[in-house]
């Protein structure tokens, strides 16, 4: 019985295996159009069958994998007010499709792998100016878009880092411990036309002995030849807050570039050109290179502290902020104050070098020294397409706490020729006493984003600055016309001196176009003058009449 039962029970298999395969087969025999084709052939669409149903499950398989490291992946270490700008995209999937992430024109995903993003910005554009200088090859801006001193001749000219300064960096944040994180932050910044370091004191020295009328243009800056224009490091909890150490942003510098309606534009705005309102006084704060800094948030409200360490008679010799604000309701809101003492204001040498100062080498420049305390209040609205911007800032400068001597050494490994302990301009070859020097800025703008691809930005900077002239306790001048002591006053203004009552105006509007979340080309106009002392010893004519204007044309592309 078992032998006889054997075959049967394999021909009953049998059966049931091609029964099986027939009603696999029975979607596929639909597209058989000759029922009498060779076995080979029938096999085919079932073939083809097969491979499409395993590459669906592939892909099914690589779109979850995917959905995971999404998911899993860390939120990069930007804080509220960022460095880059807000049109970066979230951070998420990483280095898994590179090929992609260049060639994909809506592709968002950031160069991540396991907490570390490597980001950069190539900035770049060509500009009119009626009153400028030739082109610097070291200085960030590349020439003065706002008018200056050497400001004179009509210049034509490509220009790097508008938008946004060209830069390459690296962004950490790796979960360690269960709601703690290690955050680290380097940053580059280079001239995309001389690929060099961003070194702006250079610009300075160049212009060393050279009279003005043949000056490039140039000036002082924090960003100095260092390799990294911020490097830091630390710990973030999103309960607890963040604490970081390095060098890095000012409280000030980061609120300039989330409430500047432009963003913090080198050519497009003064208080991006210029780091007198992002330093509280001095640009060479905007960036700090021991500082700790904390910050936090709780609900819609937010607090930031800084303390640079500093050395006594040195350049920064030590400097606090506070930060305090709130967001709500579409309004956004910060107060930030804080006070540096021997913050130094570097500048060309007018003169021969002094004897006896030893590391010649190194590069000479002349410098003020001063103890600033500033305030800002900071206030954005968002409805719709459009965003609303206004600030106020009042800049308060003092004799510095410990004076500088020739010789020493500031930022950029450059060396202090002669010192000016102070703004005063009346008696001692160190600048004697002090009348007050005060500086107000004010501005406004709006933003509105026309389409998805396209914003339209205007914006209006003013700053005023009050007569300052003569000695502590002393009456003012009379060089400047008539005034009240510490007077920001009307009537005629006179420029005999960088110490008179003076004023700066800057209108700007630019139009931006994203063909692609990377890629932008944007162009806009800025018109500035000066008036008073503000406008002290500069070349044009136009700094009092009709100003500067300077069209601009360019594109960015960031990673």
């Amino acid at each position: 019985m078992k032998p006889a039962l054997i075959p049967c029970l394999s021909a009953t298999i049998c059966l049931l295996a091609l029964s099986a395969t027939s009603l696999a087969y029975a979607d596929d025999m639909s597209n058989v159009q000759k029922p009498n084709q060779p076995v080979q052939q029938k096999k085919a669409p079932h073939k083809k069958h097969v491979a499409s149903t395993k590459r669906q499950r592939q892909l099914a398989a690589r779109a979850e994998g995917n959905a995971q490291i999404v998911a899993q992946a860390p939120a990069a270490p930007i804080d509220r007010l960022a460095d880059l700008p807000a049109a970066l995209p979230t951070f998420g999937q990483g280095f898994n499709d590179l090929p992609r992430h260049f060639l994909d024109p809506n592709d968002k995903t950031p160069l991540t792998f396991h907490g570390i993003t490597v980001y950069g910005i190539v900035d770049i554009a060509a500009a009119y100016e009626t009153h400028g200088a030739p082109l610097s090859t070291t200085w960030s801006p590349g020439i003065n878009s706002i008018m200056a001193k050497q400001s004179y001749h009509t210049i034509f000219s490509a220009v790097p880092n508008n938008l946004s300064d060209s830069q390459v960096g690296i962004k950490v944040k790796e979960e360690v411990l269960p709601g703690w994180s290690v955050v680290a932050v380097t940053q580059t910044m280079f001239d995309p036309n001389s690929l060099r370091l961003e070194d702006n004191r250079r610009s300075l020295m160049v212009n060393n002995g050279v009279s003005a009328i043949n000056q490039v243009s140039g000036a002082d800056s924090a960003k100095d030849g260092q390799p990294f224009q911020n490097l830091y490091a630390g710990i973030s909890s999103p309960i607890y807050g963040t604490l970081t150490y390095g060098r890095q942003n000012n409280l000030a510098l980061d609120g300039i570039k989330a409430y500047d309606p432009m963003g913090a534009s080198q050519t497009f705005s003064p208080i991006g050109l210029s780091g007198t309102a992002g330093g509280l006084g001095d640009t060479d704060t905007t960036r700090l290179s021991q500082a700790i800094e904390y910050k936090v948030a709780y609900g819609p409200v937010h607090a930031a502290g800084l303390y640079n360490f500093g050395a006594r008679g040195a350049e920064d010799n030590n400097s606090y902020q506070v930060d305090v604000g709130a967001e709500y309701a579409g309004f956004s809101f910060d107060a930030i104050g804080g006070h540096t003492k021997d913050a130094v204001g570097a500048a060309s040498l007018s003169g021969a070098p002094v004897a006896g100062i030893s590391n010649i080498g190194s590069g000479l420049l002349n410098g003020t020294v001063s103890d600033n305390t500033g305030y800002m209040l900071l206030a954005k609205y968002t409805t719709g397409a459009f965003k609303f911007f206004g600030a106020y800032e009042d800049l308060i400068y003092a004799n510095p706490s410990t004076p500088m001597t020739a010789g020493a050494f500031i930022e950029g490994n450059y060396v202090l020729n002669v010192v000016n302990n102070g703004y005063a301009v009346s008696s001692g070859s160190n600048g004697g006493g002090y009348n007050g020097k005060h500086v107000n800025l004010f501005w406004t703008g709006v933003k509105y984003a026309a389409t998805s691809k396209l914003d339209l930005t205007v914006a209006f900077y003013h700053f005023d600055q009050n007569n300052y002239q003569g000695s502590d306790g002393a009456s003012v001048s009379t060089a400047c016309g008539s005034a009240n002591y510490n007077g920001f006053y009307s009537g005629a203004l006179q420029k005999n001196t960088a110490a008179c009552h003076g004023s700066e105006n800057v209108i700007s509007g630019v139009v931006d176009y994203r063909f692609t979340p990377r890629f932008d080309v944007f162009g806009g106009v800025t018109w500035s003058d000066f008036n008073g002392g503000m406008a002290s010893g500069y070349l044009s004519a136009g700094a009092e009449t009709a100003g500067q204007f300077q069209p601009t044309v360019g594109m960015r592309y960031q990673f």
